[in-house]
C-alpha cells in the first residue's frame, strides 16, 4: 500500500464518523457552527501543508535536526532530518481557534448571505456569554504557552527538573479562569456502601486539573520512536474525542446529560469540538510530512502542544474520565521512563549502604529516579541527551461535570504495578529502548532482553516487521482502544452512572 493510500485511509477513518455524526444534530445553530469550524479547519490543513516545509528549512538551517536511528546503516539513516516541525501546526491551530471564536459573534446564516451577496448587506450578531469568552481565551493562553515552552525545550534543551513543571505554569491561565464545578458524582455501585452521591473536592479538583495537564503533555511524547506515531496517535485521539463531542451534542442514545444539565453539557462539548476539529486537521497536515518515511520530526513542540490541547478539551468540556479511556495506551506507557544500568546499580548500592529495609528502598528509589537519558533525543541523534525523571506522570482520579463525574482508580493501580519491575531493578532496562534495525532486511526486531514499552512489546507479540508496519499496528491499537471506550460508555450508561 503506497504512502498516499495509507494517509487517505487514515483520514477516512478519522474524519468519516465525525462527518456522519454532524448529520445527526438537529440544532441548526450548533450544526452551522460545526460546519463553519470544519471550513476554517480545512484552511488550517492547507496552511499547515504550506508552512511545514518553511519551518523545516529554518530549523535545519539553525542546526535543529537529527538522524533517524531506526534507519541506521542505510543512506536514509545518515540524512539529517529537521526537528520542531510541530511549530507549524501549532501556530496554524491557534489562528484557526481565534477565527472560530470570531465566528461566534455572528449569525452563521446571515454571514453566508453576506458573503454570497458580495460582502454587502447587514450582518446579524449573536450574544455570547462572558464566561464562555473567558474559558475560550484561557484555553488559547494555555495552549499557546505550552507551544512556546515546547519549542523552547527543543531549542534550549531544558533540564528535566524545569521541564517537569512547565505544564504547571502553562496551566495557570486555565486554573485562574476555571469557573465550573469542583465535585464529582460517584458511581452508582458505591451508593450501596453508604457513600454520598456527590463528593465536593474543592481545591483538590484543581490539583487534579494540573496533574491531568502534566499527564497529557507527556503522554504523547512517551509513546514515540516510530515515524508518524506521535502525530498519528494525536490525530486518532482528536477524531475520537470529536466524535464523542458530536454524538453528545446530537443527543445520541447513551450520550449527553439530561434535565437541567443538558444545556451546560452541550455547550461543553461544542467548546471541545471547536478545539478538536482544527487539531485533527492541522495534525493531519503534519502527517503528510511525518508519515513514513518521515521528512520532518515533530519535536517536543508538537507533543506538548497536542497533549495540552487534548487536556484543555477534556477539562473545559467536562469529560476527562472518557478522555483518559481514549488515552488508555498512553496511560499504560506513562508509568515508565528510560533508566540506565547506573540506576540499577545505584539502587543496589543504596540498599547495601543503608542495610536494606524501608529506608534503603526509599533511598534507592530516589537514586534510581535521579536524572536519566532521554531516549527520543538519542534516537533522533539531536543535541546531547537531555535529562529526565523516571517519575511516573499519572493523573489523579478523573472527573466529569458536577452531576456526571466519577473516577477510574484502576488506571493508577495498573500504572504503578506495571512500573515496579523497572523502578526497583527487577527487570533489566537499557538506556535506549529502541528496536533493533537490521539493514540487510529492513526490519525491526525487539532486543534480546525484553524492553518494557509498547513499541517493543508489539514486536515481541507479533514478530519483526518494518517501521511503517509497526506504526500501523500501534495506531490500530489506538483505534481499538477508542472503539472500546465507546462500547464501554454505551453499555455502562445507566448502570455505572
Amino acid at each position: 500500500m503506497s504512502r498516499a493510500v495509507q494517509l487517505a485511509a487514515l483520514g477516512l477513518v478519522g474524519f468519516g464518523l465525525p462527518a456522519w455524526a454532524v448529520t445527526l444534530i438537529s440544532d441548526v445553530r450548533a450544526q452551522q457552527l460545526i460546519v463553519a469550524c470544519a471550513i476554517v479547519s480545512f484552511f488550517g490543513f492547507l496552511g499547515t501543508i504550506y508552512l511545514v516545509p518553511k519551518v523545516a528549512a529554518k530549523t535545519q538551517a539553525r542546526g535543529i535536526c537529527g538522524k533517524d536511528l531506526n534507519k541506521k546503516g542505510t543512506p536514509a539513516g545518515d540524512k539529517p532530518i529537521p526537528e520542531s516541525a510541530g511549530l507549524a501546526p501549532g501556530c496554524v491551530f491557534l489562528l484557526c481557534v481565534i477565527c472560530f471564536e470570531l465566528l461566534h459573534y455572528y449569525d452563521i446564516g446571515s454571514l453566508v448571505g453576506f458573503v454570497r451577496s458580495g460582502f454587502t448587506g447587514e450582518l446579524k450578531t449573536e450574544s455570547i456569554s462572558e464566561a464562555w469568552l473567558v474559558d475560550y481565551n484561557a484555553a488559547l493562553a494555555t495552549i499557546g504557552f505550552m507551544l512556546f515552552l515546547g519549542f523552547s525545550d527543543d531549542v534550549l534543551d531544558i533540564r528535566w527538573r524545569v521541564k517537569l513543571i512547565l505544564p504547571l505554569f502553562a496551566s495557570l491561565p486555565l486554573l485562574v479562569a476555571y469557573s465550573g464545578g469542583t465535585g464529582i458524582a460517584l458511581p452508582k455501585p458505591l451508593a450501596a456502601l453508604g457513600l454520598p452521591p456527590y463528593l465536593e473536592l474543592g481545591i483538590l479538583y484543581k490539583v487534579y486539573m494540573v496533574m491531568l495537564g502534566i499527564f497529557c503533555t507527556n503522554s504523547i511524547n512517551i509513546l514515540a520512536g516510530v515515524n508518524g506515531l506521535e502525530a498519528g496517535q494525536t490525530f486518532i485521539v482528536a477524531c475520537a474525542v470529536l466524535l464523542h463531542n458530536l454524538l453528545s451534542v446530537a443527543g445520541w442514545p447513551g450520550w449527553g446529560a439530561g434535565g437541567a444539565d443538558a444545556a451546560a453539557a452541550r455547550d461543553g462539548h461544542l467548546f471541545s469540538a471547536g478545539l478538536m476539529l482544527p487539531l485533527a486537521a492541522t495534525t493531519f497536515g503534519l502527517l503528510v510530512f511525518n508519515w513514513y518515511p518521515s521528512k520532518v520530526f515533530v519535536g517536543d513542540t508538537f507533543t506538548y502542544f497536542a497533549g495540552m490541547t487534548i487536556a484543555v478539551a477534556g477539562i473545559l468540556g467536562h469529560f476527562s474520565e472518557t478522555l483518559l479511556l481514549f488515552l488508555l495506551p498512553q496511560v499504560r506507557m506513562a508509568g515508565w521512563r528510560a533508566r540506565g544500568e547506573r540506576g540499577k546499580g545505584r539502587m543496589r548500592g543504596y540498599m547495601a549502604a543503608t542495610g536494606g529495609g524501608l529506608g534503603g528502598w526509599v533511598a534507592g528509589a530516589r537514586a534510581v529516579c535521579e536524572p536519566v537519558r532521554d531516549v527520543r533525543r538519542g534516537m533522533y541523534g539531536l543535541l546531547p541527551p537531555r535529562r529526565l525523571s523516571c517519575t511516573a506522570h499519572v493523573a489523579s482520579p478523573p472527573a466529569r461535570p458536577p452531576t456526571r463525574s466519577s473516577s477510574f482508580p484502576y488506571t493508577q493501580v495498573f500504572n504503578f504495578v506495571y512500573s515496579l519491575p523497572q523502578l526497583f531493578g527487577i527487570v533489566h532496562c537499557p538506556r535506549h529502548r529502541l528496536p533493533v534495525f537490521d539493514p540487510a532486511t529492513g526490519l525491526l526486531r525487539p532486543k534480546d532482553a525484553p524492553d518494557w514499552n509498547l513499541v517493543n512489546l508489539t514486536l515481541q507479540l507479533f514478530g519483526r516487521c518494518g517501521e511503517n508496519a509497526l506504526c500501523i499496528r500501534l495506531l490500530a491499537l489506538q483505534v481499538a482502544s477508542c472503539a472500546l471506550t465507546f462500547g464501554l460508555r454505551y453499555l455502562l450508561q445507566g448502570y455505572y452512572k
